[in-house]
């Protein structure tokens, strides 16, 4: 189902409960700032964990496909296969 911008325009109008949201984010107290600012560094340290072990297992991939040779890629690929995930 595609719906197109003007659709979603009158929709939003026809709903009064969607009409009637305020546009504006709601102002957060201290409190709820030094949490959501703990949150953002906690996923901010979880997504850079994530990204530094994919290349981690990258490298080893690619020190694996080279100890066994470039010109024997079917069986670096077969070992690589045979590794646990």
């Amino acid at each position: 189902m595609v719906v197109t911008w003007k659709e979603l325009v009158a929709a939003i109008e026809k709903n009064p409960d969607l009409k009637n949201m305020p546009t504006e984010p709601p102002v957060l107290d201290e409190r709820e700032q030094r949490e959501k600012a703990e949150m953002e560094s906690l996923f901010n340290f979880i997504g850079m964990y994530v990204v530094v072990f994919q290349d981690l297992e990258s490298k080893l991939d690619q020190i694996i496909q080279l100890a066994i040779g470039l010109d024997r890629r079917h069986v670096s690929d077969g070992v690589i296969e045979l590794l646990p995930v």
